[in-house]
């Protein structure tokens, strides 16, 4: 199965690891760069490209991590989290 995940990333770019990411900061997933079967299994649990993330909680020695994805919280390990390339979002402007 092909996804998005493959595509290639601007070398000079802001982003970073979903490891370091601040809590409660909205981010949007841009790479992941997991095993083929990993990585399906969290592209099925929607971790896809383009995707509106937040940290919501890191445990005090930072593993696990909660992060609220598509209307729910899924704990996942520093470990995997560090495939995940993410870049903040701007903060949204009101239009008055």
């Amino acid at each position: 199965m092909s996804n998005n995940f493959d595509k290639k990333v601007e070398k000079n770019s802001n982003y970073f690891s979903m490891a370091v990411a601040e809590l409660n900061k909205p981010c949007k997933i841009v790479r992941c760069t997991l095993p083929d079967a990993l990585r399906t299994r969290f592209f099925e649990m929607g971790l896809t490209p383009n995707t509106q993330i937040a940290v919501l909680k890191k445990a005090p020695s930072g593993d696990p991590m909660e992060i609220f994805v598509r209307g729910y919280s899924l704990c996942i390990r520093r470990s995997e989290a560090k495939h995940f390339q993410v870049v903040y979002l701007p903060p949204q402007q009101n239009n008055r």
